[in-house]
């Protein structure tokens, strides 16, 4: 059998031999060596079929046609035909290659990552490859437990075409070792193009908000220089994390779109903090998104009196069904409106 080591000034390797599909350690070095290593690969050595193959030729390639990728697991049961910007992982795709040269392309615009793949492969090397590009404007990243904010972090502050940020469904992990929320809004307050950012489904609670929140408050800037759609739907966030969101996104002066639906643990004393954002000089706020939550006449009341005097809001959305508000609590946003149309 022919074995090929290479290795690079920081002891990283790569093993190869004649008849096996090659196995990675983690090259995070740009020595001539690792590049060679990548460059030289036969993309059918490290996918799992010619479909894989072709895409993953695209990517090296950097051809103009192909601006769109979306990476799932074979685990999820797919059936149909496959798309032909479907990157199907299964054995014998090697994330750590898709990575690389995804973090090396410059005709990407959109990346979607469906579903959590470490139990297919090595996720995380996959994201460290990732956090090379300064190309993609659309990045989504779906349903990844324990997910290490610190490996995109780069990818996060530097590049500066990235318009929208998608981390849903992610068990996004922040405690002390880092890698968590705390490192996402040290990349978010340096990052000037982000214009839409959805942590959705994300377990964010006042710890979360507040290490969200800390760099905009301690630098008196707004979470991200340019955010005009924010989702925090499907949340843990109470009247607590509320009030520290209120005040951080306060600062901001280009927020159109705030969505905080299905976070059932907000209650009045929440919505009455919201004043500090929709009173606030800066707000431009035109569409707050408050659905599947249970407001009450006491929410409606304060919901009411935090928009006194907005002239931003053009859209509430709140669903009747669930909110839990009576004649009386509908009353207080007549009155407001009735306010408005005579001022």
């Amino acid at each position: 059998l022919l074995l090929l080591l290479l290795s690079s000034s920081n002891g990283s390797k790569i093993i190869m031999t004649s008849t096996e599909t090659p196995r990675f350690l983690p090259v995070d070095d740009e020595t001539a060596a690792a590049v060679m290593m990548y460059e030289r690969l036969n993309s059918a050595d490290v996918t799992s079929s010619d479909h894989n193959a072709a895409i993953l030729d695209k990517i090296r390639s950097n051809d103009p046609t192909f601006t769109d990728l979306f990476i799932s697991s074979a685990h999820d049961g797919q059936v149909g035909s496959v798309c032909t910007t479907d990157f199907i992982v299964h054995d014998g795709d090697v994330l750590e290659c898709l990575g690389y040269f995804i973090g090396r392309n410059t005709t990407l615009l959109h990346v979607c990552i469906a579903t959590d793949l470490s139990e297919v492969g090595d996720r995380d090397a996959l994201l460290r490859g990732i956090n090379g590009s300064r190309c993609v404007e659309v990045f989504e990243l779906y349903d990844h437990l324990g997910l290490d904010v610190g490996l995109l972090t780069d990818f996060i502050r530097m590049n500066r075409k990235l318009k929208s940020l998608t981390l849903g469904g992610n068990d996004i992990k922040d405690d002390d070792s880092g890698g968590g929320i705390a490192d996402l809004a040290i990349a978010l307050v340096n990052q000037p193009s982000l214009e839409s950012l959805t942590l959705q489904n994300s377990d964010l609670n006042i710890i979360g908000c507040m290490s969200l929140c800390s760099q905009a408050c301690s630098s008196n800037v707004p979470i991200a220089p340019n955010l005009k759609h924010l989702d925090l739907s499907l949340n843990s966030i109470d009247d607590a994390a509320l009030e520290v969101l209120a005040t951080s996104l306060s600062l901001g002066t280009g927020l159109k779109s705030l969505d905080l639906s299905q976070n059932p643990s907000i209650g009045a004393a929440g919505l009455r903090s919201l004043a500090t954002l929709l009173q606030s000089e800066n707000c431009r706020l035109e569409d707050l998104h408050l659905n599947d939550m249970h407001i009450g006449d006491d929410g409606a009341e304060a919901l009411a009196t935090a928009l006194s005097g907005n002239t931003t809001l053009r859209r509430l959305h709140i669903s009747p069904s669930d909110a839990g508000i009576s004649a009386s609590g509908w009353s207080s946003f007549w009155k407001l409106l009735v306010s408005d149309a005579s001022s």
